[in-house]
């Protein structure tokens, strides 16, 4: 590749922080010192009388002669140290994965890949929270306002007073509106958060599979220093990611089909939840959520679809925390309903809930694994 004035300009910038840092951590490097006054740092690789090629990292640059003022020369040894620094710097590059590992440093690129997907999924999830309670708060005051039009056009006489009358039914009528507007735009918000989650899963799904494939690698007989190096590396990397996974077993009952866990609601009253992933949000009954002094009979209603498809009114709020085992999740969307559908129970575990975790069922072995993601532990 050969660059004209301002091309090469434009190189240079790019490449220069990389090339100071090679200056001060390599001593003895080719080092081009440029008319302008900068300078690169690299192994020259190919030069003529117009022209050298500098190896900078993984990638090079054509460089003019006209504008090198003058070039030190490294020796063998300096030339050895630097590759062997971009080796440990990009060790996952192609050129540098050792024959045979290839499908394993294509698995540990796609965790890489993945878990910044999953960390861009878990800044949106904590916005989707945000703004689903927002629409929640705007949803009870449009219900509250719309209950107080419907009362007065109870008390008003369209004959006696016409104007107030038409007026009430105009603010009722744009307020069942809005409400309308509101609960079709649910679907999209739950698709979106449903979408999150499963980025988080598939980096975890990803991860798994990589270190899978670095334990087989393991067992292939005698190994290079180069492959015992890169296992090593590999290894070192995926360990840090499953540090971020905090992991805790959640025993479970079987009972009428369904797997029921003890789950704290509000941190006030433990009951008996049935899991169901088909449920998007937590569902309570009206006994339980008496039980927990819910004030949820003057909330408004809206549609919620059950596990089998089955679509019902309920009265929808959101719960300041649902907390299994020791795993806590603060404002959790909720729906209140008269039963959960199996008797002895204090309502559902939806996703709403469950989205924050990778998930495992055991009915067989009686416990629920949960896997939560948290780069941020330490």
């Amino acid at each position: 590749m050969r660059l004209n004035g301002s091309a090469l300009g434009m190189v240079v910038v790019c490449c220069l922080t990389l090339a100071q840092w090679l200056a001060h951590t390599v001593r003895a490097a080719d080092i081009v010192h440029m008319t302008n006054g900068q300078t690169m740092s690299g192994i020259v690789r190919e030069e003529s009388e117009s022209y050298i090629v500098l190896q900078v990292g993984t990638g090079s640059i054509t460089l003019p002669r006209a504008r090198i003022a003058r070039i030190e020369r490294g020796d063998d040894a300096s030339h050895e140290r630097i590759h062997e620094l971009w080796r440990e710097r990009n060790w996952l590059q192609a050129q540098h994965v050792p024959p045979g590992f290839e499908e394993l440093a294509t698995k540990v690129r796609m965790v890489s890949a993945r878990r910044t997907e999953a960390m861009r999924a878990r800044t949106a999830m904590a916005a989707d929270v945000a703004a689903s309670r927002r629409q929640e708060d705007h949803a009870r005051t449009l219900y509250r306002r719309l209950t107080e039009a419907a009362s007065m056009l109870e008390t008003l006489d369209p004959l006696n007073e016409p104007i107030r009358y038409n007026e009430t039914v105009v603010e009722h009528n744009r307020l069942r509106a809005e409400l309308a507007l509101l609960a079709a735009e649910q679907p999209d918000t739950n698709r979106r958060e449903v979408e999150r989650s499963q980025r988080i899963h598939a980096y975890h799904q990803a991860l798994l599979d990589a270190r899978a494939a670095q334990t087989a690698m393991k067992t292939q007989g005698p190994l290079s220093e180069d492959s015992e190096r890169f296992l090593a590396r590999a290894d070192e990397m995926l360990t840090r990611f499953d540090e971020e996974f905090s992991t805790e077993e959640i025993p479970v009952e079987q009972e009428a089909g369904g797997l029921l866990v003890t789950a704290l609601i509000n941190g006030r009253a433990h009951g008996r939840f049935l899991v169901d992933t088909g449920a998007f949000g937590v569902i309570l009954t009206h006994a339980f959520a008496d039980q927990l002094g819910l004030d949820w009979r003057a909330l408004p209603t809206s549609s919620v679809i059950l596990a089998d498809g089955t679509r019902v009114q309920a009265r929808s709020l959101r719960l300041e925390s649902v907390q299994v085992g020791r795993f806590r999740v603060p404002d959790v969307h909720a729906a209140i309903l008269p039963s959960a559908g199996k008797a002895h129970t204090d309502g559902l575990l939806g996703m709403s809930f469950l989205r924050h975790f990778n998930m495992t069922l055991d009915g067989q072995s009686g416990r629920m694994v949960l896997r939560e993601f948290d780069p941020q532990r330490p």
